[in-house]
Formats: structure tokens, C-alpha cells, sequence
């Protein structure tokens, strides 16, 4: 705190002595903020963030506690000290302002020289609550410090800046891949690797930038005074040298590349802390989905939600699509001599809705489906039937570069019977209302299942041979 003269919020209904003790603190170098109404001492807490709180207790004790109660709540231990001014109190009023939060008080009519000292005292306990904190607020991993006590360093610099135009930013880096390190390698040698990256890091940035660890191969990195602008162009010389560096790991070396974001204060210094650490996340977060090895800025791809509402319009989806990108692939077809108990097999093995039927030159003459080869779905036909005899030669079929609206179009003429999809005359795939019905859900192994075109194997295409028993 010898860097930054200490900050007191004095808040009292009686407005000379606002006025005294605020101009002998004043003169004693402090920075003093004078509140004369309780409604606004929230509003100037969250502004000024002071050392020390001042609360006069007359006439209003409980609202003098209760904005001690809510700033104690909010702020961890050793960032403020409360003092209360009273002319005397009830031992459950002492009580009642101990459980709030106050640490000392004062008793009117002030004796000044008191006051000096009792602000000494509680700078001595401040700062050996600080330090306690500081020493606390370390990753045990990489030794370096942690979230806390980045968001701690944040609060401070923007304190620091209060009144005046911000020069503080924050940068988040994370390695990409790292976790495959860990996965391949185990949890030791990824802690071990992690140190020697937080070492090169440390070299790379130099000693005038702050260094957090968040863990998982996540960093923040405070520079000193810079704007969002220069800890943007910072970034990216240090992306660079990062890429190009090789972090020894006993006599191996490895390379790795990170991703970044950065976010700094606004030029009136009105974003919290916190929401300058969202906001370098968020810009991480689209470095990531750019690729990694990339800096991002805050705000620097804020067009890409409207490019994504123009596409998500209604229809604007499938504006180009065709009857051939969403089609079913066909992977067998059948020919009329063919018997219908084949039929039966393949359209059990393969899963598929129907299956063409095709003449020698692969022309389509029509389709088979389950209830073309089954007699009231429980008695097989009769065994030397053939393809050609019991196929649905009325099949509804459309080109290949037919419309995604010609699609809808005709299943809305016949809501369930599948469509092939030609090309030249040939059929080429399958498209069926429970296939189109599929685009509209999440992607996952079962509705990939439900097409008939999924399988772990690499060659799920390729209908398997067949048990001769099933052709029976």
C-alpha cells in the first residue's frame, strides 16, 4: 500500500463533520469520499473501494450495520477495515456491530489524534491480512499466484485508476492441448510440464507482468499500464515467442502453441474486475473455436452474431440444399429376378426403410419395403417369389438436384412413403420423413443409428453377407 495513498469512505448525516474529518484526512494524505445520505453508500462502495469505512452511527445504528453487514459479506477478510463512530453503545448493540463486521470504534466527539492512531492500527492489521492472503492465494502446482489473487490484483488496479483514464488489461492464455499431455502422459508429468511452461512464460513475459496460474494449462497475465489496444499487440509478440520457444522437460524439449484473450478497462473505468476476467475468458473462448494459436480482442468478432442470425432465419438453413445432401446413400439395390426372401434379409440387416429395385442396366422399376415381402407382418411370402413380383412399382421418386422445398413438397402430398433419389435414371439413395425428421434433432450415434447408415465399423456402408439361413 506505500505505493498509493490509503483510501477512507466516511459515510454521516452530519454534514460539518463530513466536511472536518474528510479535510483532515485529507491534509494526513488519505483520499477521503464523503457520503451524506445511506442510500448512496453502496453505489460508493462498489466506486471507491476503500481501506478503510467510516460509519457514523448516529442517528441511524442499524443502518450504519447493515451497510457494514452487506460490504463485510461482499469483501473477503483483510480488504477493509470498518470503523464505527458512536457516543456510546449497549453491550447488545456491541454485539450487534461485532457480528456486522466492524472491526473498531470511534466515540464522539472525535478526538482527532485518536483517530490518526486508530488508522494506523488498522493499516498494520490490513496489510498482515494482505500478505496472509497473498501467501495463501498461491497455485500449488507452478507456485505462482491464483484466481484469487488475479481478481484481487484486478480490483486493485482498477482502484488505482479510479478518476482516471484506464491503462489496465488482462490477458488469458491457455496451451492448446493440454490435456492430451496429462491424458498420454498421467497427472505427474503434466504438473511437471506445467512448471516448466509457467518458467518459459515467466521469461517470455518478463518480470514487469503480472503471472496467475488458473490451472489445466490456463494463465492470466496482468501487463503493466497498458490500454486493451497495446496488451492486444503485447499479446500477440508473446503468441509468437511462445510458439517458437521449447520448454525443456529433463533433455526433451517440447513445443506448444496457446491461445488468447484480452479484455481491458473501458475508458471510464466503470467495468468490475470481475467482468474484465469474463470478458479476456470469453475472447479465449473464441480463440479456441478459431483454431487455437490466435489472439483474440474482446469484442473483435461481435459481427459474428448477426452472420449466424441471418443463417439461423427460417429457411435460411436449407436455402441451398438438395434432395442429394440429405439423402440416405444407397449401398445395395435389387434386381427384379432376385427372390423376395433376399429381400427380407437385406432390409432386416441393413435397417433401411426400402430398398430399389432396378432392372440390368440399373435403371429403377420400382421399391420393396417390408410390407412388400411380409404377409400381415408375421408370415414370410412364398419362397420363390421374386423381387419383381411383389416391388411397389408406383415409387415416388425426385433427381438428385431436386430442392429441399420439392422434398417437403411431395412428403406433404404422402406424408409416409419414402422417396428414392435418382441421378440419370439410377436410384442413389433414400429419403424417408423419419431421415428428414432427424435434421431437426441432436447429433449423436442413435439418430445416426435410426438413418440404417451408422456403424463403428469404417466400411458402414457395405452391406454385410449374408447368413444363408436368413434367405430361407
Amino acid at each position: 500500500m506505500a505505493s498509493q495513498p490509503i483510501r477512507v469512505l466516511f459515510v454521516s448525516e452530519d454534514r460539518p463533520l463530513l466536511r472536518c474529518l474528510g479535510t483532515l484526512l485529507r491534509l494526513c494524505g488519505c483520499e477521503v469520499c464523503q457520503v451524506g445520505a445511506w442510500e448512496q453508500a453502496e453505489a460508493a462502495l462498489a466506486s471507491v473501494s476503500p481501506d478503510f469505512l467510516i460509519l457514523d452511527a448516529q442517528p441511524s445504528l442499524d443502518k450504519a450495520l447493515e451497510v457494514s453487514r452487506r460490504e463485510s459479506a461482499r469483501r473477503a477478510l483483510g480488504e477493509v477495515y470498518t470503523l464505527l463512530l458512536t457516543q456510546s453503545l449497549r453491550v447488545d448493540e456491541l454485539y450487534k456491530a461485532l457480528e456486522a463486521g466492524v472491526d473498531d470504534f470511534l466515540t464522539k466527539p472525535i478526538v482527532y489524534c485518536e483517530i490518526l492512531a486508530r488508522l494506523r492500527a488498522g493499516m498494520r492489521e490490513l496489510e498482515m491480512e494482505r500478505r496472509l492472503g497473498e501467501q495463501a492465494r498461491v497455485d500449488p502446482c507452478t507456485g505462482l499466484p491464483d484466481r484469487r489473487a488475479l481478481e484481487s490484483r484486478l480490483k486493485r488496479q482498477r482502484a488505482a485508476g479510479h478518476g482516471k483514464a484506464a491503462a489496465a488489461a488482462c490477458v488469458l492464455m491457455e496451451i492448446d492441448f493440454f490435456p492430451s499431455v496429462t491424458n498420454a502422459l498421467g497427472r505427474q508429468v503434466g504438473e511437471t510440464v506445467l512448471r516448466c511452461a509457467a518458467a518459459k512464460l515467466r521469461e517470455l513475459a518478463g518480470e514487469s507482468a503480472f503471472l496467475a496460474s488458473l490451472g489445466g494449462g490456463r494463465f492470466a497475465l496482468v501487463p503493466r499500464e497498458m490500454c486493451e489496444e497495446a496488451a492486444t499487440v503485447w499479446a500477440k509478440r508473446l503468441r509468437q515467442a511462445w510458439a517458437e520457444s521449447e520448454i525443456l522437460f529433463g533433455e526433451r524439449p517440447l513445443q506448444f502453441t496457446a491461445s488468447f484473450g484480452v479484455a481491458g478497462l473501458d475508458a471510464d473505468n466503470s467495468i468490475a474486475a470481475d467482468e474484465v476476467l469474463r470478458r479476456s475468458a470469453e475472447a479465449l473462448d473464441l480463440a479456441k473455436a478459431s483454431g487455437g494459436d490466435l489472439v483474440v480482442r474482446y469484442g473483435e468478432f461481435d459481427d459474428q452474431d448477426e452472420t449466424w442470425s441471418a443463417l439461423a432465419a427460417p429457411g435460411k438453413i436449407f436455402e441451398g440444399a438438395v434432395a442429394r445432401d440429405v439423402m440416405t446413400p444407397l449401398a445395395d439395390e435389387l434386381l427384379a429376378e432376385d427372390l423376395a426372401s433376399v429381400a427380407a434379409a437385406l432390409l432386416r440387416r441393413s435397417k433401411l426403410a426400402a430398398l430399389p429395385a432396378v432392372d440390368d442396366d440399373g435403371k429403377l422399376l420400382g421399391i420393396v419395403t417390408e410390407d412388400c415381402v411380409v404377409n400381415d407382418r408375421s408370415a414370410r411370402v412364398a419362397a420363390n417369389a421374386t423381387v419383381g413380383q411383389v416391388m411397389n412399382r408406383e415409387a415416388r421418386r425426385l433427381d438428385e438436384s431436386a430442392s429441399f422445398a420439392d422434398l417437403i413438397e411431395t412428403f406433404d402430398k404422402e406424408p409416409t412413403a419414402p422417396i428414392v433419389i435418382t441421378y440419370d435414371g439410377r436410384a442413389t439413395g433414400l429419403v424417408t420423413p423419419e431421415s428428414l425428421g432427424l435434421l431437426g434433432r441432436k447429433l449423436s450415434k442413435e439418430s445416426l443409428r435410426a438413418t440404417g447408415s451408422y456403424s463403428p465399423r469404417s466400411d458402414y456402408l457395405v452391406i454385410p453377407d449374408l447368413d444363408p439361413a436368413e434367405t430361407v
